[in-house]
């Protein structure tokens, strides 16, 4: 029997169905809204939750969006197994990115941000999953083609 809070509900529901690989419990939070207290707080609920009706569903921790570190969760013990951590790169909003080609932001996003993942991704805290990543040249600059990324 489910229980009538949307949380338990909804993990209740389809932490069962064959195709579900993991559950999100919250996307985007907002770093000038949300504190990383109740954020955390938040996700350790939700990581016990997921676990009373799964022991093999993965739970999806989003990153803070706006000022906050992007692994600020990453070291944060919310939970031990099947635990990862989505992380959004929007380089959108970044004024170091404003001047840049397109060409320029993706060897930046290869350069700067590989080795910063497989230190994270070798280590023993969450697997990482770049969810998003938005680079802004691309967004108006109408000669790229994609397939030249």
């Amino acid at each position: 029997m489910c229980r009538p809070y949307w949380t338990d509900f909804v993990i209740c529901r389809y932490t069962k169905h064959p195709a579900l690989l993991g559950i999100e419990l919250l996307n985007e939070p907002s770093a000038g809204t949300v504190s990383l207290d109740i954020l955390i707080s938040y996700y350790k609920q939700g990581y016990q939750i997921v676990r009373k009706y799964s022991s093999s569903a993965y739970v999806i921790l989003c990153q803070r969006i706006g000022n906050a570190d992007p692994l600020e969760l990453y070291e944060a013990n919310i939970g031990s197994t099947n635990l990862v951590l989505d992380l959004h790169f929007y380089n959108l909003f970044d004024t170091f990115f404003v001047n840049m080609s397109a060409s320029d932001n993706v060897q930046y996003i290869y350069k700067s941000r590989e080795g910063l993942l497989q230190a994270y991704n070798n280590s023993n805290g969450p697997l990482i999953f770049i969810g998003k990543t938005i680079l802004l040249s691309v967004l108006f600059d109408t000669t790229i083609d994609s397939s030249q990324l």
